[in-house]
């Protein structure tokens, strides 16, 4: 019953986003029909919407995304994302090499809303070629989280390694070959069915490729490297950064205002708001705990227990902390008992990632999809093939025996 009260929701929101209404107020009316399919009050719903709407995670968030589009926007426009994308054009000596590294490079930081950054370098990347606005969406996104399985600072890594007391190391190294997975099938379905793209000739020095990467990369690379080594939270890094490249470069004051008012537009805002709705209505309700301890309960194999469980809270929540963070207390007995069990633990964060990956409610997939101006209709078609190889890589894994 639980499952069908969730299909109807996404229903809902599919539903008012093929009548046009923006992605922020189509899941915000979805999370409020979820709360009274679970049997909230119109007071507890309230409640929950303005909570999860002043909750400091829904304004570190808000701050956080708006100040990634802000620096992404004014990048752009000072020009400086030409100069990163030519250089690392000029050095890899590939455009689809290219298009590759720039998401995997963002995604090197754990940042919600990180596929926003690197957009605008694909999109620089893609000029001149054949490459449909669906495509670029796909490749942004993909590559943007190929290390997600095993880069130890992810946030559902380290929430993980907390839960099953399992040192962060351990848990990568289990999992890294799935990262390997995405890249190659975002390699076979994604870059080598790219054809027409023009030949690539170098028309920089390599001193002055490394110079171009340099001034676009700096201000990303400063973010990181303060979040990374000096443990400040990222939106003080974020602010850190903008202030000092504002005071470095000098760029024009309608242009910041121009990009300030383009990076915290109302679409950008209403979807953060959303999405922290439907979050807090998720928890509020127990919707995903009662469904999670209902899929528990059917009496079939730990495996599958697992597998399900992980990837329906995942698809739902499109976020990795609330699958690891609801399913993994309520099944560490199947994980670690009475030694780590490295094939359930692979299985789990596995079937969770997925489909945190293939959820319509992931913000980076949402974010890519508003900036290139496509649709999940056509997205979708592009990332289930690479999605459906690493799912065929893991059952052959544990077909295999790993990790057992």
């Amino acid at each position: 019953m639980e499952m069908l009260k969730f299909i109807a929701v996404f229903v809902v929101i599919l539903g008012l986003l093929k009548f046009r209404l923006n992605v922020g107020s189509s899941i915000f009316v979805g999370a409020i029909c979820l709360g009274f399919l679970f049997n909230q009050s119109v007071g507890q719903i309230i409640a929950s919407v303005i909570h999860g709407m002043v909750a400091w995670d829904t304004i570190r968030l808000v701050l956080i995304v708006s100040a990634i589009s802000t620096l992404g926007t004014l990048l752009k426009h000072l020009k400086l994302t030409t100069l990163l994308v030519s250089g690392i054009e000029n050095i890899s000596g590939s455009i689809k090499v290219t298009l590759v590294l720039i998401p995997a490079i963002i995604g090197l930081m754990p940042m919600p809303g990180g596929a926003l950054l690197s957009a605008p370098l694909v999109e620089a990347t893609s000029q001149g070629q054949v490459i449909g606005d669906a495509r670029k969406a796909a490749i942004n996104f993909w590559f943007r989280h190929i290390l997600e399985f095993c880069w130890p600072i992810y946030p559902g890594i380290i929430l993980a390694s907390a839960i099953l007391d399992i040192e962060i190391t351990r848990i990568a190294f289990w999992q890294m070959p799935l990262s390997g997975a995405m890249i190659m099938g975002g390699l076979l379905f994604l870059i080598f069915p790219l054809k027409g793209i023009k030949h690539f000739s170098r028309n920089q020095s390599y001193t002055q490729s490394w110079a171009n990467v340099l001034a676009g990369v700096w201000p990303i690379m400063l973010v990181v490297l303060m979040t990374l080594f000096l443990r400040l939270d990222l939106i003080v890094s974020l602010a850190c950064a903008i202030v000092l490249f504002l005071i470095i470069v000098r760029p024009p004051l309608t242009l910041v205002w121009r990009s300030i008012r383009e990076g915290c537009s109302f679409s950008i805002i209403s979807l953060m708001f959303g999405i922290m709705v439907f979050q807090r209505i998720i928890d509020d309700s127990g919707a995903a705990v009662e469904l999670a301890g209902q899929i528990a309960s059917w009496g079939i194999p730990d495996w599958l227990v697992i597998a399900l469980s992980c990837f329906v809270i995942g698809f739902i929540a499109g976020i990795v902390s609330a699958y690891v963070g609801i399913v993994y207390p309520i099944l560490a007995t199947m994980m670690i008992s009475p030694e780590p069990n490295f094939a359930n633990i692979v299985l789990a964060y596995s079937s969770g990632l997925l489909a945190v990956m293939v959820s319509p409610l992931h913000l980076c997939l949402i974010l890519t999809k508003e900036y290139f101006k496509t649709s999940f209709g056509k997205v979708y078609p592009l990332i289930l093939g690479p999605a459906l190889f690493v799912w065929l890589v893991l059952i052959l894994m544990l077909v295999l025996g790993y990790g057992s």
